[in-house]
């Protein structure tokens, strides 16, 4: 818009609103006259007025549009974002069609074969779904494929093969194949404290089989079961950032051995992992001690508690061996 237009455009938008404000119509005036009996043969008349001013609003609304436009019709020179109702430039601009795309180093792009563009493009496409899926693993312990395929809006083939490069990557790790395959972030608390388990129950058994984020009788779900030459460890892992005091360590106990029974036919044992997150030095350890002194009575099940600090994720477990 050209500087002398807007300058004509503004300034009858000036004098439209200085017409609009100052020649105001007359009011209209509505007068009802009442009269009341109030002793016989006394009467007293009132009277009451009503001023209207539906035209005279109508007037001031249409001035002060005119008033604001008049004055954004010059936003750019008066560095004005908003007025009211009236929003500045978009965000974000369209590039103009003949503007010529230029790299991160300020070069212009050089050409590219469609080729190329084709494998570039699923490349990246690749790397984005990857990303989005690690992400997910922030928000859920485990997931499956057909999740996975849901939330990308993919096949469940494709997701598959997602998860399967992920897997190979060392990112995730896969449990229960074939029937019903889990997928976990391999770094999470659980999967290295189970680790941490393994290697102590390796100490004295031999482990055959190893599963993880097991369904029991479609009501308990355990972190881990391992299965060794004549007994089954069942472990669960209980990260915690604060105090646990003994009515808590009781009731996952009480979790834990509940599960075991539906082990009838087996020989199995227990397994509470405990991490201490967030509290180091001392207090770590003091907590450490305390856990692991406690003494409780399992039945028949024999139950072992292992603490662990963040620090332990690269030491040995401290642990008693209560009901072994």
């Amino acid at each position: 818009m050209k500087l002398l237009f807007r300058a004509i455009i503004s300034l009858s938008l000036g004098a439209l609103s200085f017409v609009c404000f100052y020649f105001q119509p007359p009011s209209i005036v509505e007068t009802t006259t009442t009269t009341n009996s109030i002793v016989e043969g006394t009467e007293q008349t009132v009277s009451e007025s009503i001023e209207t001013k539906g035209f005279s609003k109508m007037l001031d609304i249409v001035g002060l549009g005119a008033l604001l436009l008049s004055i954004w019709i010059w936003r750019k020179e008066l560095g004005i974002g908003t007025i009211g109702p009236l929003s500045g430039e978009p965000a974000v601009t369209q590039q103009q069609p003949s503007a010529v795309v230029s790299s991160s180093s300020g070069k212009a792009a050089a050409p590219m074969k469609k080729e190329d563009a084709y494998a570039q493009m699923s490349e990246h496409e690749l790397e984005l779904r990857k990303d989005y899926i690690a992400q997910l693993f922030d928000q859920y312990r485990t997931l499956n494929a057909t999740i996975i395929a849901n939330k990308l809006r993919i096949t469940r083939d494709a997701a598959k093969l997602l998860l399967f490069m992920m897997q190979k990557e060392g990112i995730i790790r896969a449990d229960g194949f074939p029937k019903s395959t889990i997928y976990s972030k391999a770094d999470s608390i659980e999967n290295i404290t189970i680790d941490l388990v393994r290697q102590e129950i390796e100490q004295s058994h031999t482990v055959l089989q190893e599963r993880r984020y097991v369904r029991i009788s479609h009501r308990y779900e355990i972190d881990a079961l391992f299965q060794c030459e004549d007994i089954g460890f069942i472990v669960e892992v209980k990260p915690t950032s604060r105090d646990v005091e003994p009515a808590m360590l009781e009731h996952w106990i009480t979790q834990l051995t509940t599960t075991a029974s539906e082990f009838s036919s087996s020989r199995v044992a227990c397994i509470l992992s405990i991490v201490i997150l967030g509290i180091t030095g001392s207090e770590a350890m003091n907590l450490k001690k305390r856990l692991t002194s406690y003494s409780y009575e399992t039945g028949k099940t024999p139950v072992r508690t292992l603490v662990y600090t963040e620090s332990d994720f690269q030491k040995d477990a401290t642990y008693n061996g209560a009901g072994d």
